[in-house]
């Protein structure tokens, strides 16, 4: 007993200096994630990694200096940690395209000076790393790049609990102006959450649940996701809705299981439990948010690109891959294939490595 309070002890004067040290960067603690502490010493203010403020809908120049900026101190990071240790397995992530695209990306499509050069500019540094990365590393070491979605113009973001407003499905309290789960009023249907989550009022799941599991759950979710499907824009008469899915159509566990009929949500019975009840997958150009309230169901902000899901891309050095599609599921088992470790027998996806070749013994 004394041994494990004298650990915790250690423990939490270890989170104490991370927060302590880390503090410049984010004031919402996720730098408590900096692991093991004797690396912290380059997260000093003056050092390797610096937040980038989103704020490009108030200074785009300003964001773009940022991002810039933030961009050149991941990549002397990436050198610093790739050389300093001995790897069997190194993996960076580049964010900043994900930002360029959300602020920039029809400007660049619509070729818009000086925007469109700014986005270019950026692609012209991450190649010259790519040739740098592939320059110096030995030619039997495996390299990969991937990305786990793609981009387009954003025509709209559709703020979905305005929907389910307007059709009498979600319903709010003490407020004019919601903006807290504390304010949906307990005879409430369903609500959403970013990005395009619907969860419905369970009982025995949500604090205030209404809906009895079984089949009263079943037929609610199954009429909700048939009218969610029909979610047009009024004012282009376009369709925002691509599929609706359940969360049984998404993940491999046995469906979500109830104690009987009017019984109580069992949170036993797997992850799935957690999982929302419909998940949106909308048309290209559409983003799903969560507010809780907006005057209008869609509006077009700052941001001017938004995520697609079918342009994802993969690419390993001196190797084939599948002309089949694949998924992003597939890129764990690939990695594995290509270090020699077998994949395990419950792991989702699969390799797409089509050829062979020696590897790192």
């Amino acid at each position: 007993m004394a041994k494990a309070q004298e650990i915790s002890a250690e423990l939490n004067k270890n989170l104490a200096k991370v927060k302590e040290l880390a503090s410049y960067c984010y004031s919402c603690g996720k730098c408590l994630v900096v692991c093991p502490t004797n690396l912290l010493g380059i997260f000093s203010p003056k050092g390797f990694i610096h937040k980038l403020v989103i704020d490009g809908d108030k200074d785009l120049d300003g964001f773009i200096r940022e991002l810039g900026y933030t961009y050149d101190q991941r990549v002397q990071t990436l050198w610093k940690f790739y050389r300093q240790e001995s790897w069997d397995f190194f993996m960076a992530h580049i964010m900043e395209t994900d930002r360029l695209h959300h602020f920039l990306w029809e400007h660049w499509e619509n070729g818009e000076s000086p925007y469109a050069g700014i986005f270019v500019d950026l692609y012209r540094k991450i190649d010259d790393l790519i040739g740098r990365l592939a320059d110096t590393l030995p030619a039997n070491m495996e390299f990969m790049i991937l990305s786990d979605h793609g981009f387009t113009t954003l025509k709209k973001e559709v703020f979905v609990n305005k929907w389910l407003y307007d059709h009498g499905i979600l319903k709010f309290r003490g407020t004019d102006s919601p903006d807290s789960l504390h304010h949906i009023h307990p005879d409430s249907i369903a609500y959403s959450l970013i990005p395009g989550r619907i969860y419905l009022n369970v009982k025995g799941r949500e604090k205030s649940g209404r809906i009895r599991p079984g089949m009263e759950y079943e037929k609610i979710r199954h009429d909700l996701k048939t009218s969610i499907k029909q979610m047009i824009d009024e004012s282009t008469g376009e369709r925002l809705v691509k599929s609706v899915h359940t969360p049984e159509m998404l993940y491999r566990e046995e469906h979500r299981q109830f104690n009987g009929e009017g019984g109580r949500w069992d949170p036993d019975a797997a992850h799935l439990s957690l999982a929302p009840d419909l998940i949106i997958e909308p048309e290209d150009g559409y983003d799903f948010k969560g507010n809780l309230w907006r005057r209008e169901l869609t509006e077009k902000g700052p941001i001017v690109g938004t995520h697609t899901f079918d342009n994802a891309f993969m690419l390993v050095r001196d190797r084939v891959l599948t002309k089949e599609s694949f998924s992003i599921l597939d890129a764990m088992p690939t990695i594995l294939d290509l270090m020699r470790i077998p994949v395990p027998d419950n792991a989702e996806g699969r390799t797409v490595i089509m050829s062979q070749r020696n590897v790192l013994s």
